[in-house]
């Protein structure tokens, strides 16, 4: 039985020697990844004075594009909408006396595309 676990830890001890090796140190916001989202990948108001929210891109290739899918509940701002950016980041600042659902939308050069919802409650 000794020799199972001794057997079990060395394996395990291998595997992620490799999985740290494959990875290595590997920055989130790394251009060249496999896969694009934003973090956070949806944010709820939960405030009155609550009325900005940072997104961040990770895995696109630069320059990207950001939007919304409904101007009238709110923007973006820090970076020009619907132009090319060289930012992994931007501001989603909700219009005051609206309520609903929105999408922060980022598209990258390649033409990939990630979204977060954006949740606003009536009378916050």
């Amino acid at each position: 039985m000794r020799l199972n676990t001794a057997c079990f830890c060395l394996c395990l001890a291998a595997v992620t020697a490799l999985l740290v090796a494959t990875t290595g140190c590997e920055n989130d916001n790394d251009l060249s990844g496999d896969e694009m989202y934003l973090s956070p990948s949806s944010y709820r108001f939960g405030r009155t004075n609550d009325t900005v929210v940072s997104f961040g891109v990770h895995g696109a290739v630069l320059p990207v594009q950001w939007s919304v899918s409904d101007t009238s509940l709110g923007r973006v701002t820090g970076v020009a909408m619907d132009e090319d950016v060289m930012v992994t980041a931007a501001n989603y600042e909700r219009e005051p006396g609206q309520w609903g659902v929105n999408t922060v939308i980022v598209r990258d050069a390649r033409g990939w595309q990630a979204s977060a919802a954006v949740i606003v409650k009536e009378g916050l």
